[in-house]
């Protein structure tokens, strides 16, 4: 994996953790949220 690769593969976990963060504390669904923005959860 090349580290440009390496980098975008953080990013995205990072959004999308903190996508879950705010989530939990709106009492959102992780899965309906990330279905919305095309992201699969992870």
């Amino acid at each position: 994996m090349s580290s440009i690769q390496q980098m975008f593969f953080f990013i995205k976990l990072t959004f999308v953790n903190e996508i879950a963060t705010l989530c939990e504390m709106t009492g959102a669904d992780i899965e309906e949220v990330t279905r919305g923005i095309d992201m699969p959860p992870e």
